[in-house]
């Protein structure tokens, strides 16, 4: 698990081993932007894209 200011990154779980999450505690305007995650191994890369966007108390995230 990686850790920053307001957020954790969480490898996998029961549910979906090999898995990883971005938790964001609290979520603040400068935290609205583009995503992107990017995996790579033997078998090739994936990438994927969501969109956060911060609009008063509410938030939205867009999977692309």
């Amino acid at each position: 698990m990686l850790k920053g200011n307001h957020f954790d990154i969480i490898s996998g779980n029961g549910e979906a081993p090999g898995s990883w999450t971005l938790l964001i505690h609290e979520t603040f305007p400068e935290d609205a932007g583009y995503y992107l995650v990017k995996a790579t191994n033997s078998a090739g890369t994936a990438i994927s894209e969501a969109k956060l966007i911060v609009e008063g108390e509410f938030y939205f995230i867009l999977f692309f």
